[in-house]
């Protein structure tokens, strides 16, 4: 890991794990716009089935939450 992926993942403030049928994508596509610009959110979606590791350069530096169908231990 990098020092510049470090900090992206030290500056997140919100892990949303999106649940089937539990307003997921309410909270990860009205919700967390209403509080968060877009740029500010990543949206892990990618991988079912769901994949543990973190490609941690894919997520931007303005990030501040990450949302999506992954498993609680990913990041």
């Amino acid at each position: 890991m990098n020092n510049s992926s470090a900090s992206v993942l030290d500056s997140i403030e919100i892990i949303s794990i999106h649940l089937p049928k539990t307003a997921g994508s309410t909270f990860g596509r009205i919700i967390l716009q209403q509080i968060y610009s877009p740029e500010q959110i990543y949206y892990d979606y990618e991988s079912l089935p769901v994949k543990v590791k973190v490609i941690q350069e894919k997520i931007p530096s303005p990030t501040k939450v990450i949302h999506g169908h992954f498993a609680a231990i990913k990041y």
